[in-house]
């Protein structure tokens, strides 16, 4: 099963080294990175070229905001499962996409999503914040102070990555979306882990 992950950049020279070294450093090797930069103008591309062998895509021209690149994204993925890592996250370890690949395994799973850990910018080592998931039940969308519709209006959601085949939803509308919606309307049709 291939994974692709998708990075929208703009202007993140500071931070897209690191998410990038976390992509190259995962085990899991039937993967793509696919990375769409919006015509950045701070070193960001320096930062990609000196990568350039690791990406499987390479896009750099200006976009309507981080959605349209995220659409950019997903339109030139190749893989049976499709992921968010943005220019400023890692990953907390170099097995995170093989564990990804084993829940896939189940095809009755469609979308998987785990904790995060929020770290300092200059000490990645040093944990301030985590969130800790639980298991996925469709009240939890949007029932009580704690659930995900109520996150993603805060902004505390965690990355997710869904299989490819639910494509056939339409891209992430840039005009109406203000978060990553997207990621949880399948879920009243399919179960995820």
């Amino acid at each position: 099963m291939k994974i692709s992950i998708i990075t929208a950049t703009y202007n993140c020279a500071q931070t897209l080294g690191d998410c990038l070294s976390s992509v190259a450093s995962q085990a899991y090797a039937n993967r793509e990175h696919v990375v769409i930069d919006g015509a950045s103008q701070d070193g960001t591309l320096d930062v990609l070229q000196a990568s350039r062998s690791q990406l499987a895509v390479l896009l750099s021209e200006p976009d309507r905001g981080i959605y349209d690149a995220l659409n950019k994204g997903i339109a030139h993925a190749s893989g049976d499962v499709i992921g968010f890592l943005h220019a400023d996250d890692v990953y907390a370890s170099p097995d995170v996409l093989a564990h990804v690949a084993q829940a896939f395994a189940d095809p009755a799973v469609c979308a998987v999503y785990g904790d995060l850990q929020y770290v300092r910018k200059d000490d990645m080592s040093q944990v301030v914040r985590v969130w800790q998931s639980a298991v996925f039940t469709t009240q939890r969308l949007t029932w009580g102070s704690d659930s995900w519709l109520n996150r993603l209006q805060s902004g505390r959601h965690s990355p997710d990555l869904w299989r490819a085949s639910l494509n056939g939803v339409d891209l992430i509308d840039s005009y109406f979306l203000v978060n990553d919606e997207l990621c949880y309307l399948p879920a009243q049709q399919a179960p995820s882990h």
